[in-house]
């Protein structure tokens, strides 16, 4: 019966979605094209640095293989802090920056409330929906992109699968990993929307990954050799962007030291926290804000993941 109504949300939510994306498109002046097969679109998540790290990282590696980037769009350019802009630009000298200004504003600094999300959801779609579709149509229709390089971003994606665009959609995340671990949780209703808004149909998921994944892009891009450390006999180094963590801290590294690493808005947050965690569980938990000597930890870690993500990275040192 669950498994039904899950369903059933979910069915409705990509018919309402085709109606109203389909309508404003064509009011917009879309019409279908033949795809340039030398025209690449990239768009990319901005809630959070995680995906602007990774889509850096990714085209990087692609620009030195011959590949050039016509278009890069972000989801809410004002989000990415202006050093972080500025190196994107450098980078990619020839690419034309885009806002594409409409994103989902999920991270109040405590925690994600699926509630809030829905609500945050709904006044974004409804006040910034039309010039956001009109921007997309006229993107598509200047740029005749073959193929669209996503890096979680939904707004594109949901549009290259409501027109059934002849534009090849593959997003990239790392959050393909949670498909591919079979875990039970990516048969949820969040994920599986998550799934249908930002992949759908057409994508292809394409895993970003911290261990070896079959098909997916490895994260981790160099193991240190293992070094002693001059405090306590070892520790794990965790940097986190859900405060969900200290509960798997709590249940999954009880007896354990670990430096937590959080962003600086949530600093007062997690300490307010951490004594809890200490008095019931008799963990020792450090936390320190991210502008901290995070490196200087991590480097001590093995793995060592050279980017940060929505979700949790542990590493130990010995």
């Amino acid at each position: 019966m669950i498994e039904l109504l899950r369903r059933l949300v979910l069915t409705l939510m990509m018919i309402v979605s085709k109606v109203h994306i389909y309508s404003l498109a064509k009011l917009m002046g879309y019409r279908q094209f033949e795809p340039d097969r030398n025209s690449l679109l990239v768009t990319c998540c901005t809630n959070g640095l995680g995906h602007v790290h990774q889509m850096e990282r990714v085209l990087t590696v692609l620009q030195e293989a011959g590949m050039e980037f016509p278009v890069i769009a972000l989801a809410k350019e004002q989000k990415v802090p202006k050093y972080k802009l500025d190196s994107l630009k450098s980078k990619f000298p020839r690419a034309t920056f885009v806002n594409l200004n409409l994103e989902v504003d999920y991270d109040n600094g405590k925690a994600f409330n699926n509630a809030q999300i829905v609500a945050s959801a709904t006044k974004t779609v409804l006040r910034r929906s039309t010039p956001f579709y009109r921007k997309v149509a006229r993107l598509m229709m200047r740029h005749r992109p073959a193929y669209c390089l996503s890096f979680w971003e939904p707004g594109v994606a949901m549009f290259i699968n409501a027109l059934n665009c002849p534009t090849k959609l593959v997003t990239v995340c790392s959050q393909g990993q949670i498909y591919h671990d079979n875990t039970g949780l990516e048969k949820g209703l969040l994920m599986r929307a998550l799934h249908e808004l930002n992949v759908g149909p057409k994508g292809t998921l394409v895993p970003l990954s911290v261990r070896p994944l079959e098909g997916g892009i490895p994260q981790v891009v160099r193991v240190p050799e293992v070094t002693p450390t001059d405090g306590p006999p070892g520790y794990f180094v965790a940097y986190s962007t859900v405060p969900q963590v200290l509960g798997a801290i709590r249940t999954r590294f009880a007896g354990h030291n670990v430096r937590l690493f959080v962003k600086e808005r949530r600093l007062s947050y997690y300490k307010a926290k951490v004594p809890l965690a200490r008095s019931q569980h008799g963990l020792v938990v450090v936390v320190m804000c991210r502008f901290s000597p995070f490196g200087a930890h991590a480097m001590l870690a093995a793995p060592f993941v050279a980017t940060s993500t929505a979700g949790t990275r542990m590493s130990k040192c010995v």
